[in-house]
């Protein structure tokens, strides 16, 4: 993917061609819906956790649109069931263990079979997020609420509407059901807790946690205790009949609640790096847990994270049935404790870093992914596997290229460098000395002998791949080079660097011919002399960007999808939509474009329109790219993941 900020500049080290090829119609809609979804490379954050009745297996609802399985005190990933682009927000397993219930950003309600994944039913939700989720002691009904409404208790095997509890247009921010006491909890836009008869939705009583507002609820699993904490280090337990009989206050603001399974001890994380523990049965507090667990990873001196409307927010946090584990996720990990000591039994890393940029391999084999933390990481296209990791300890490449062959993994600086890293090799990391300013992309030419490098310093270097040395150096931009595309014949596309502003010239500027400016597209022969061409403003510096596979055209992402013609700089077509990447398909028949909502759209390049959305990522898409032969996209996200979909 190349991510651009574009004043363009065409360099041709042989002749310009148009790459458009007679044949048959293509149906580009068909081919567009043709891509499915075949991994999802790297861990996004946890929105939810469950464990599995026998304790021995995890459940972590991503971020994304997933539901990854994990071996409880390893963390070893077993599968990943969902992805059905609407983001996962519950999930909950049944009393037996045989059925696993998600509910999603879209109110959707699905149950998997928890050997299998198989999904058994599906309750359409009503495009608002649900907010509780829960199941009978006998596996037979499954309670809902989702925001806005309804609260519903449904048929577990057919998803049939049974009983509801409120009608569409209430707000709440959280529910909490308890089967046992046939109550559910929910808290409501003024931070009261209402507590409603799970049977006939009548209004029971209602709490407040003044001074403070409610944020969080949690059931004792005996239905016999609710308990509320009002962002404020506060917690509140009331017994089931509406009396309140304690106040604990923790000496920051708290996490989350958790009841341990005997249902009166009450976890929250507390200051000085230790859980405080309660005992529901008496308002005093008991000393911590000895070697306590940070089970909601609270760094010492450091405060929960807040939301904007100044509520503490939680994190997913699960005991084991068994009271032996505890999982928990803050941050970028995924953590088990050991309740009784404290060990932490294993870890591994979630939404570790935002990806910056991908690439596809020959054949579609490995995807190559480079990060915000430094690393780079070359995964297995279909299995997901991790085949190769480097970290660069300057901070992060900006770029990342694979070889046609497949070998070696070009890398972007993040100096003044370009790095040649053979990941399956084994050895050291060559690195290319000769810019003056830091390297921000670089690109195998097609035979994968050379390597061609965008700089700051406003040229695009050669380097010789076998003796590592550069050989071609084309003065391209003075302002900088952000960016560089090739095409089969040899045209080498650079997007330059943004101009600074500069004040209104006193006197007229020079002709076009004479001193190009910044926003000039230049044409360079194949010995390197400029040919003028009309000065331009394409008005697209600073948004993504890519040119045609004929170089006449260039589209950008502004506010709108626009597409010009470089030779004249008239506007071809101005699409609605706003994207965050872009990426051509070889053949130039497709355009891949990331999005802020963490969807990719395909859209036919000659006018904009859409073909298909490919959802599923939590946060905006940061890189889009296609394999040598088009039949797969890459997506990289803030979320930390990778998608790679497939079509036939």
């Amino acid at each position: 993917m190349r991510r651009v900020t574009p004043l363009l500049l065409i360099l041709t080290l042989g002749a310009l061609a148009d790459f458009s090829r007679a044949g048959p119609p293509v149906d580009l809609r068909a081919l567009a819906r043709g891509y499915t979804l075949q991994s999802v490379l790297g861990l996004p954050s946890a929105a939810g956790l469950a464990f599995s009745p026998d304790g021995q297996t995890l459940y972590a609802a991503g971020t994304d649109d997933a539901l990854r399985v994990f071996d409880a005190r390893s963390l070893t990933l077993r599968a990943s069931w969902g992805h059905d682009g609407a983001r996962v927000r519950q999930v909950v397993v049944s009393p037996d263990g045989q059925r696993v219930a998600v509910g999603d950003m879209q109110g959707n309600i699905t149950q998997h079979d928890a050997a299998t994944g198989k999904v058994i039913t599906r309750v359409k939700g009503t495009g608002r997020p649900c907010i509780g989720l829960g199941w009978s002691p006998d596996g037979t009904k499954l309670a809902y609420a989702a925001l806005y409404g309804p609260a519903r208790v449904i048929e577990a095997a057919t998803g049939r509407p049974l009983d509801d509890l409120n009608g569409p247009g209430e707000w709440f921010g959280e529910a909490r059901f308890s089967f046992e006491a046939n109550r559910v909890a929910l808290i409501g836009r003024d931070g009261l807790v209402r507590v409603l008869d799970l049977r006939t939705g009548a209004l029971l009583k209602t709490l407040s946690a003044a001074p403070g507002e409610a944020t969080r609820l949690v059931w004792s699993g005996d239905g016999q205790r609710l308990a509320v904490e009002d962002g404020q280090g506060q917690a509140l337990v009331w017994t089931v009949e509406g009396k309140l009989t304690q106040v604990n206050r923790a000496p920051e603001p708290m996490g989350g609640l958790l009841f341990a399974p005997d249902h009166r001890t009450l976890l929250s994380p507390a200051g000085q790096n230790r859980v405080e523990v309660w005992s529901a049965r008496k308002d005093t507090t008991i000393a911590p847990l000895s070697a306590p667990p940070r089970w909601l990873g609270l760094p010492i001196e450091e405060e929960v994270p807040e939301a904007s409307e100044g509520r503490y927010l939680g994190v997913p946090a699960a005991i084991s049935p068994d009271g032996a584990l505890l999982a928990e996720s803050w941050t970028n990990q995924l953590r088990v404790w050991e309740l009784a000591t404290g060990a932490l039994l294993s870890t591994r890393d979630t939404g570790l870093a935002e990806v910056t940029d991908v690439d596809v391999g020959p054949k579609a084999t490995n995807v190559v992914v480079t990060t915000t933390d430094g690393r780079v990481q070359v995964y297995d296209a279909e299995g997901a596997a991790l085949r190769a990791e480097l970290v660069l300890p300057k901070g992060p490449a900006r770029a990342a290229d694979l070889s046609p062959d497949g070998r070696t993994v070009a890398i972007a600086g993040p100096d003044f460098h370009v790095r040649v890293w053979e990941p399956f090799a084994g050895g050291p990391t060559t690195t290319m000395f000769g810019h003056t300013g830091p390297v921000t992309d670089v690109l195998y030419t097609n035979d994968g002998r050379r390597v061609l490098s965008a700089s700051s310093d406003g040229t695009v270097g050669g380097w010789d791949v076998p003796s590592r040395q550069r050989v071609a150096e084309l003065p391209a931009q003075p302002q900088g080079v952000r960016s560089l595309g090739l095409t089969r014949d040899g045209l080498i596309v650079a997007f330059g660097a943004t101009p600074p502003p500069s004040a209104a010239p006193a006197t007229p500027p020079p002709t076009p011919a004479a001193t190009p400016g910044p926003a000039t597209p230049l044409l360079f022969t194949s010995a390197g002399a400029p040919s003028p061409q009309a000065a331009l403003k394409l008005g697209c510096a600073g948004v993504p960007a890519v040119v045609s596979r004929d170089g006449k055209h260039l589209i950008c992402a502004k506010e709108q999808l626009v597409k010009v013609e470089i030779s004249t700089g008239l506007e071809v077509y101005a699409a609605a939509g706003r994207y965050t990447s872009l990426a051509l398909s070889p053949d130039g028949q497709l355009l891949a474009a990331g999005t802020g909502g963490g969807a990719v759209s395909v859209l036919d390049p000659k006018t904009g329109a859409l073909l298909v959305s490919l959802p599923g990522h939590a946060e905006r898409v940061t890189a889009v790219a296609f394999s040598d032969d088009g039949r797969v996209i890459v997506s990289g996200s803030a979320d930390g993941t990778t998608r790679v979909w497939s079509r036939p």
